[in-house]
């Protein structure tokens, strides 16, 4: 089923120019970002507040922005330059009427230029604060540059201060007709070296985009579009390499390098490209418009997607524009092309922005505005890549030059925003605007996590942190009162924590502001405990790691926290939905261990287990971890073990405690060695030095296993990993009831 989009607008800001627009994260812990805006005409760069920037959610947690730019603190700066010298249709109504229920948006200027033209985010002071990065000194158009312009400057965040005290400006570099700018970890150095990565292959390059992909090494990469068409650059091996996708729209009889007139003059090639994802490939189309301000939108695929081997098929799917546009001038009317996931469904969209219609005078001036059909947003969805059908809804009818994604109302949504296109010599909206389009899709119809069934388990495929531009989650199962799902963020993604819930990182890490990240093998090791729930005090908030993103458990209260005296009276709802595959995933359910294969030593004793998940990465089906549940009666031990005959390392967290209030020593936990002096009411048979770490709900014991000097696991001949006897031990309970707890066995090798 194709989800349809659906959007309110909002004007943000009249203006009396308009061209670049981009999200902008003013301080890192925001939770709404806001937008840097500019034209050449006015040559004003602003910063416009978002009224949301400190609020959250109370219903929904916070969801990773949709970004080109990266926010690495060793970055460097590619840019793009003009010339040659250095580098199936849906129904759908529009509702273009503003909803009125936009907060004002407050604007602060940040710098007076002559014709700025790109714009990017970095925290180049690493203060947690993003500065703005500016290209400007073009010149009056694209045949008419400023040869001594292209000036590259960052402007510093003011910070504390506030947005409307200056911003210091700082020099970088200087290339002519400086035109696109993107951000990112390209190479690996930690100082802004300027190097050409090439300046022999493109002219009128006039978009580039910085992807991660699962790139070389990790790295940053770069869709480059230009009138040799579509190229993906990325560095390895100690050098940018180049790779061609398609050469766009092809050069015709006729067409002159050498024509500066009308408009641009001869046009082909691309002039603007982005790549898609669909599932879990980063690369599985690229959408474009063809050629240089051109009027055709075009997606190119590959029959089975791969990355490598098959040749890009080229699709025209729409052609825009007056007769005039269509002689291919450069008189538009498309400009941009952003991939993004709009509707939650973890593949991408494309959007389009048509700046609007142009025709020429007598003199070959510029005339046309108004409304007419070759202008707004355009949404297009890949509904068969093979043979490259897409649906199309038009999101706006207004003139847009350019939209960025973000997390703009807060809300977890894909909303847009974006600004009318008016420049001298090209075409001019007569009342420009910056308009906020507000997501209303629920977002998630189809989750980039899969399950599956496991030999009557349940099988959790994520997708990597790193591959996906918001959270994602899918709910497992509520045991003991605890509703558990998994979730997974991009990195630095705010995390939704609130105080009550138990957050367990699986794969990568969180963290609340100035505070020690949470890890998947826990804090400080045995006989220490931790506590799932958010060590931030009032904040609730957390967030995920700026590199690996996190993988997390969420456990969730339903009720008030139970006690039960019978492992078959503790409450267990199945909620991991396989419909999607016509599956149907079992009722777990608590069976006495002396039932299972391995149980016969415990016969009689009131000790159960409830197999639970497994989790994999997708891509690679790389185990790492299973999930699993435990009960055990009044002085109930799991007998002591030592894991030699399976490699994993295993944390457990209490869920109910059957002795809940004490004394400690009286509780149920877990028992290892530690301490002599911590303890002297060591049970029968333990060896001496054996400790007790007593648990409450949501507490996790420390790591067992053992470790050498640089707290590197240790290792058997046999490759398992090295522990000490050890075992969960069931408190005294004088009210008879029982300890509930999750166990978590981690992959025994797995970098986490």
């Amino acid at each position: 089923m194709v989800n349809v989009p659906q959007f309110t607008k909002a004007t943000i800001q009249s203006r009396k120019d308009g061209y670049w627009i981009d999200k902008f994260q003013f301080h890192r812990d925001d939770q709404a970002p806001g937008l840097v805006v500019s034209g050449l005409n006015s040559g004003s760069v602003q910063y416009l507040e978002n009224p949301l920037r400190a609020s959250v959610c109370p219903t929904r947690g916070t969801k990773k922005d949709w970004v080109h730019i990266d926010g690495s603190t060793n970055s460097s700066s590619a840019c793009g330059s003009w010339d040659g010298e250095s580098e199936s249709d849906i129904e759908y109504t529009l509702d273009d009427s503003d909803d009125g229920e936009s907060p004002p948006w407050n604007c602060y200027n940040i710098a007076q230029l002559n014709t700025p033209v790109p714009t990017a985010s970095l925290d180049i002071t690493n203060n947690g604060y993003s500065d703005v990065i500016v290209g400007y000194e073009f010149g009056n158009t694209m045949i008419d540059s400023d040869p001594k312009g292209g000036k590259l400057v960052w402007f510093e965040n003011p910070g504390t201060k506030g947005p409307e005290a200056p911003w210091k400006e700082h020099f970088i570099g200087r290339w002519p007709a400086m035109h696109r700018l993107a951000v990112g970890y390209f190479t690996q150095r930690s100082e802004w070296r300027k190097d050409i990565v090439d300046d022999r292959h493109f002219r009128v390059v006039h978009e580039i985009y910085a992807k991660r992909f699962d790139g070389p090494s990790g790295l940053d990469t770069l869709i480059v579009a230009s009138m040799e068409g579509v190229h993906w650059l990325y560095y390895k091996d100690g050098r940018w390499q180049r790779e061609h996708i398609t050469t766009g729209e092809p050069r015709k009889i006729g067409q002159r390098v050498d024509t500066f007139s009308p408009g641009a003059g001869d046009m082909w090639g691309s002039g603007s490209a982005d790549a898609g994802r669909i599932g879990s490939n980063p690369f599985a189309y690229v959408a474009s418009i063809d050629p240089f301000h051109g009027p055709k939108v075009c997606a190119y695929t590959r029959s089975g997607r791969e990355r490598d081997g098959n040749l890009w098929k080229r699709h025209v799917l729409d052609v825009y524009g007056t007769p005039a546009q269509k002689r291919l001038w450069g008189d538009g009317p498309g400009h941009q092309v952003i991939c993004a996931d709009i509707d939650g469904d973890g593949e991408d969209e494309f959007l389009v922005s048509l700046f609007g219609p142009l025709d020429r005078d007598d003199q070959d001036e510029p005339i046309g505005s108004g409304e007419n059909p070759n202008k707004g947003i355009v949404c297009y969805k890949a509904i068969d890549l093979d043979n490259g059908v897409f649906a199309k809804w038009h999101i706006s009818t207004k003139s847009s030059s350019r939209c960025t994604i973000g997390n703009f109302t807060a809300r977890g949504t894909a909303d847009l925003a974006s600004v009318s296109y008016n420049v001298k010599g090209y075409y001019q909206e007569r009342d420009p605007k910056v308009t906020l389009y507000k997501n209303q899709l629920v977002p998630g119809l189809k989750s980039p996590i899969t399950g599956s069934l496991w030999s009557g388990e349940g099988m959790v495929y994520l997708p990597r942190p790193v591959s996906v531009s918001q959270c994602v989650t899918k709910a497992l199962i509520q045991v003991a009162n605890f509703a558990i799902s998994v979730e997974v963020y991009p990195p630095n993604t705010v995390i939704s924590a609130p105080k009550e819930h138990g957050l367990k990182p699986l794969y990568g890490s969180f963290a609340p502001k100035n505070q020690e990240k949470r890890v998947p093998l826990g804090g400080p090791a045995f006989p220490h405990k931790e506590h799932l729930s958010n060590p931030g005090g009032k904040r609730t908030t957390v967030r995920a790691d700026d590199k690996k993103g996190a993988v997390i458990l969420r456990l969730v209260p339903t009720q008030e926290l139970g006690h039960w005296k019978r492992a078959i009276d503790v409450p267990v709802k199945n909620v991991f939905d396989l419909s999607d595959h016509g599956l149907v995933f079992p009722d777990l359910s608590f069976t006495r261990v002396d039932k299972l294969w391995w149980g016969a030593r415990f016969k009689g004793v009131d000790f159960y287990n409830m197999t639970g998940f497994h989790f994999k990465f997708l891509d690679d089906k790389q185990n790492i971890a299973h999930m699993q549940f435990w009960t055990a009666g009044p002085n109930v031990d799991a007998r002591l073990h030592d894991h030699s005959d399976n490699a994993f390392k295993e944390l457990h967290t209490c869920l109910s405690q059957g002795t809940p209030n004490g004394p400690e020593e009286e509780m149920g936990g877990m028992w290892a060695p530690g301490s002599a002096t911590m303890s002297s009411h060591r049970p029968e048979g333990y060896p001496p030095g054996s400790v007790l770490c007593a648990l409450n709900p949501l507490e996790e014991h420390g790591r067992i296993w053992s470790e050498d000097a640089s707290g590197n696991a240790v290792y058997r001949r046999n490759n398992t990993v090295s522990y000490p006897c050890h075992a969960w031990h069931a408190g005294h309970a004088p009210e008879g009831y029982i300890d509930v707890w999750m166990a978590l066995e981690f992959d025994a090798w797995l970098d986490l």
